[in-house]
């Protein structure tokens, strides 16, 4: 049994550091107004999140100031009263210069960003926020996502940035965590039968 458990445990943590361990997710949440593959909303609760693989996290130069990016696995916009779509284009989690975080469309423009003193040094690979400010979006531009065009109709005001760690990645870790205990739990009843057996005399009396 104790043999199972520690086999279990080694796969569990080597696909945990090959896999999850890297994958961080980033979050953006606003109030906007624009429309989604033709269907209008006015000041309607937005988030946009992201997976990504930090690994995968580059540094650029712009401006004379040093910033980071990932391209993500996946970037996903969801409009409170019309649903979630995911992007089409390739795009990027990214800290632009001048204390900003956002997503960036590769094809198109940058998404959403949102400006904070925080974002300063923030390379990508840690927790941080939720951080707000003021945003920096783009009107008119055109986003190809599944559910059609996403288009902010105005700019958008302040929003909000986070990053946590993809809850993969803490499932993997609770998973861990329960096979210890259980591994530790064994031994401590194989140990309590030992010294039971032990006090016991030649006929099995104490």
């Amino acid at each position: 049994m104790r043999k199972l458990l520690v086999t279990a445990f080694i796969l569990v943590v080597a696909s945990g550091q090959s896999r999850a361990d890297f994958l961080r997710t980033y979050e953006l949440t606003t109030v906007a107004s624009g429309t989604l593959g033709g269907i209008p909303f006015t000041n309607a609760a937005l988030d946009l999140r992201s997976v990504a693989d930090t690994n995968n996290i580059q540094r650029g130069n712009a401006l004379g100031t040093d910033y980071y990016y990932v391209t993500n696995n996946q970037l996903t916009v969801t409009v409170a009263g019309i649903g979630t779509a995911t992007f089409t284009d390739v795009t990027r989690t990214t800290t632009y210069p001048f204390t900003q975080a956002g997503f960036e469309d590769v094809g198109v423009e940058f998404v959403l960003l949102t400006f904070n003193p925080i974002f300063g040094p923030y390379d990508l690979r840690s927790d941080i926020g939720p951080a707000s400010g003021r945003s920096f979006s783009s009107a008119g531009r055109v986003y190809p996502t599944t559910l059609g065009p996403l288009i902010f109709s105005a700019p958008v005001g302040n929003s909000s940035f986070q990053s946590v760690p993809e809850p993969s990645t803490l499932i993997l870790s609770g998973c861990g965590v329960i096979i210890c205990g259980t591994a530790a739990y064994v031994r401590s009843r194989r140990q309590r039968r030992r010294l039971t057996v032990s006090d016991m005399g030649p006929a099995g009396t104490m």
